[in-house]
């Protein structure tokens, strides 16, 4: 197997690049060690991981926040100087009304608005920066791979269309370069991506709320005009980030995303049905620090995840033994269910009130499960 490179880059809450290499770390070990023929074997000594952080970005504009003494919405207009604002501004007293003093503001709802606003090219641009130096850092041959998370795949999708499209440019017109001296620009035919993993894929409603192009109509897709070879997307049944309503990514074969034959070679659907953990969502932070272990360790989702990394072929006996180790609450889906119908109650809410509301009645729920 050629030398895998493993991309990864965290969602929403406080997380630094080194903590959510560690969370993908240690969800793909516990994965690994269920099997027997694995249990001394470690991911980071099979691939390269590189971990993408843009958190700092959001902390420091968390601090003046909180420090400016201003609304909402006056620093949001204030911050931009003059420039477009989008629509959903105008619902930000509404939104703040509602938060109150509440600290949840601070770690995960003000990263989504901050980026719909104020610094959303600002995170894109250090994102493309830190993709090309970690693709750069490895010999020609190297398989690229992605893992994004919640946020992430909003904060990775955007990125990527712009990465592996235009790529980055100076005020002059000029190709911008990196840190390391590199273009701010990859090659879809030479330097693709070639198994992208989206795990609670949240850019269809970020992109529809900043108007960027979404991930039904950019490059971020496997097959001719696009920069990946494969896309492995992964929901929870029970993610409520990931509802239908809440505007999922879900292509269908034969809507034109891909050509049939794409889409049932190149893409794929994982709908993870066991519960884990009582964050099915796992945004970490405040809610949950482990972020993607749910995901990484379900036997849905881990023999084509190492497999696709590593030489990973457990045998039918370990199979079995090993996918029924993994940690099942399914007595307690039920309380899962029971919350997940009533936030069938925001269908008509508008986007921006939906996904704070989704995100204030995840994080009570999550607080006061007890199992």
């Amino acid at each position: 197997m050629p030398d895998n490179l493993l991309i990864v880059i965290h969602g929403m809450g406080k997380h630094t690049a080194s903590s959510f290499k560690s969370e993908v770390v240690n969800g793909c070990n516990n994965a690994l060690h269920r099997y027997s023929s694995y249990s001394g074997k470690k991911i980071e000594n099979e691939v390269h991981i590189e971990s993408i952080g843009y958190d700092a970005i959001f902390d420091k504009l968390r601090a003046e926040y909180a420090e400016s003494g201003k609304t909402l919405t006056q620093f949001i207009t204030d911050g931009s100087a003059g420039g477009d604002l989008p629509g959903f501004v105008d619902e930000l007293t509404g939104v703040q009304a509602e938060l109150g003093d509440d600290q949840f503001l601070y770690t995960h709802v003000l990263d989504v608005l901050f980026y719909l606003t104020l610094v959303g090219e600002k995170v894109r641009l250090s994102v493309a920066e830190q993709f090309v130096e970690a693709v750069k850092k490895y010999p020609a041959g190297t398989r690229i791979n992605v893992v994004a998370h919640s946020l992430g795949t909003a904060v990775m999708h955007d990125t990527l269309n712009k990465l592996y499209s235009t790529g980055y440019k100076t005020a002059t017109g000029d190709r911008a370069k990196s840190s390391g001296g590199h273009d701010i620009y990859l090659d879809p035919f030479t330097l693709p991506v070639d198994m992208y993993w989206a795990f609670a894929n949240v850019s269809p409603i970020i992109t529809k709320l900043s108007g960027l192009s979404g991930p039904a109509d950019s490059i971020v897709k496997p097959g001719d005009g696009g920069c990946l070879g494969s896309f492995l997307n992964t929901f929870h049944e029970f993610d409520p980030f990931t509802l239908a309503f809440i505007n999922r990514f879900d292509p269908q074969e034969g809507d034109g995303w891909v050509d049939p034959m794409t889409y049932q070679i190149a893409y794929k659907r994982y709908k993870t049905t066991k519960v884990a953990r009582k964050n099915t969502h796992s945004v970490g932070g405040y809610i949950e620090v482990e972020a993607v272990g749910g995901y990484l360790e379900d036997p849905e989702v881990c023999h084509d995840f190492l497999r696709s990394l590593m030489d990973f072929n457990p045998s039918a006996a370990e199979k079995t033994v090993g996918d029924a180790a993994y940690k099942n609450l399914q007595d307690e889906t039920q309380k899962i269910r029971g919350f997940i119908e009533q936030l069938q109650d925001l269908t008509n809410v508008s986007d921006l009130k939906k996904l704070v509301k989704l995100l204030l009645a995840y994080r009570t729920y999550v607080e006061s499960a007890n199992f």
